[in-house]
């Protein structure tokens, strides 16, 4: 036999007399196929037949899987994977081990890409790991607010980050005066 994708071997036999002839299935895709051999009798010998199996394996399946690494905020690098053959299916899992659809965290991660055994090929797989680095968040409007006098409505403080939301502390005011 051989492997899907190789050359074909040429079956080979000899008789004592006569010429041998090959009868062979057509052997496209991976499995066990049958060729005979056979040699016509003539006034001179008797003929001959014989019969024998042979396989063609399946051939080595390949996984190409690509991750990139990238900061949170940013256009997500989702990997890709591509195959020989087969379908590819891609498990993406956190830290934790939990099996993720989307990436939205910051973290590391790992992907297992696996392409599905066909007639010709062989199941496959790759696995590889990425992350998503934490983001610099920053002041998009620096922190303010506007003095009042006493009596009146205090104002309150305004500050916009890129990320997240903007939780203000202040010292009570009850007197006037300077506060933090």
């Amino acid at each position: 036999g051989w492997t899907y994708g190789e050359t074909a071997n040429k079956p080979a036999a000899e008789a004592k007399f006569g010429k041998v002839t090959f009868i062979m299935d057509e052997a496209v895709d991976a499995g066990t196929y049958t060729v005979k051999a056979v040699v016509e009798a003539t006034a001179n010998y008797t003929g001959l037949e014989a019969e024998v199996e042979y396989t063609i394996a399946k051939a080595d399946n390949e996984v190409t899987l690509n991750v990139s690494n990238w900061t949170y905020g940013e256009t997500a690098q989702m990997p890709t994977a591509t195959s020989k053959a087969g379908t590819v299916t891609i498990v993406i899992t956190d830290a934790a081990g939990k099996e993720v659809t989307e990436v939205t965290e910051a973290g590391t991660y790992t992907v297992k890409a696996t392409a599905s055994e066909t007639t010709n090929y062989t199941s496959a797989s790759a696995e590889k790991t990425f992350t998503v680095a934490q983001a610099t968040n920053e002041w998009t409007t620096e922190l303010n607010i506007e003095g009042w006098t006493y009596g009146e409505t205090a104002n309150k403080p305004a500050a916009e980050a890129k990320f997240g939301k903007v939780t203000f502390i202040m010292d009570e005011a009850v007197d006037a005066g300077t506060y933090t």
